[in-house]
């Protein structure tokens, strides 16, 4: 190869380089712009628990709460760790780390997180989980991972929901495959809006983190619901998937 091909074939390179560099950059800067974003309320909502805890002015009726938000400081903490570890997905080196998940206890007790800001905003959340007639299958996943995106969703729900909504979170396991799925819905459950499709700045890491660990991730519109599915499929676990 002559001489000037071979700095062009350099130079090409070593802009590729730089701009790739750029990009990881403004990637690590949007992910602590997500710790900003998601986790300042739940943070100083148990630092306040804390400091009652402290003072001894908590009454009875509250001291069940508290240990909730105890419990949820330290599953913070891990998120915590576990958001500032999402660099690694630049160099595909994210841990999958599965372990057998609960994942009904693990959405409870991430909501715990979200209380003072439902009942400030006039909000409700329900979790529902049909019973199959069989026993449910055994889930393994990354609960750090479970618990971002559920706080993702919940919170762009929070952010953009009408006084007065019920907000319904739906998680739904298809051929091996963990399916997210949120919707609101006003008071007489006539109109439904999806919220989270295209607002929050943590959705499109939600989406990346599901695909790194080999998930799926959709939101549906209410009415555009895809052929073949059932709207209470999608939002009311109609279905499960029998174990072999």
């Amino acid at each position: 190869m002559k001489p000037k091909y071979q700095r062009i074939k350099r130079k090409l390179e070593r802009e590729r380089w730089i701009e790739r560099n750029n990009q990881i950059k403004e990637d690590h800067q949007r992910i602590i712009d997500i710790l900003e974003h998601e986790m300042r309320t739940p943070l100083v909502t148990i630092k306040g628990y804390s400091q009652l805890l402290k003072m001894g002015k908590i009454t009875p009726e509250r001291l069940q709460t508290s240990y909730s938000r105890i419990e949820n400081a330290a599953i913070l903490l891990e998120d915590f760790s576990y958001i500032l570890r999402l660099s690694s997905i630049n160099n595909a080196e994210l841990k999958k780390n599965p372990v057998k998940l609960n994942l009904e206890k693990i959405l409870k007790t991430q909501a715990i997180v979200f209380e003072n800001a439902l009942i400030e905003s006039k909000l409700a959340l329900k979790i529902k989980q049909d019973k199959p007639e069989y026993e449910p299958i055994e889930i393994y996943g990354n609960p750090g991972a479970i618990r971002f995106v559920f706080a993702t969703l919940l919170g762009n729900g929070l952010n953009y929901a009408p006084e007065g909504t019920r907000i319904t979170q739906a998680l739904r396991i298809i051929d091996n495959h963990l399916e997210l799925m949120t919707e609101n819905a006003d008071s007489d459950g006539k109109q439904r809006k999806i919220h989270g499709t295209h607002k929050g700045i943590g959705l499109p890491y939600t989406r990346r983190i599901i695909s790194e660990l080999k998930g799926t991730f959709e939101v549906y519109d209410y009415q555009r619901i895809p052929r073949g599915y059932d709207a209470q499929e999608i939002f009311g676990y109609k279905e499960a998937i029998k174990p072999e």
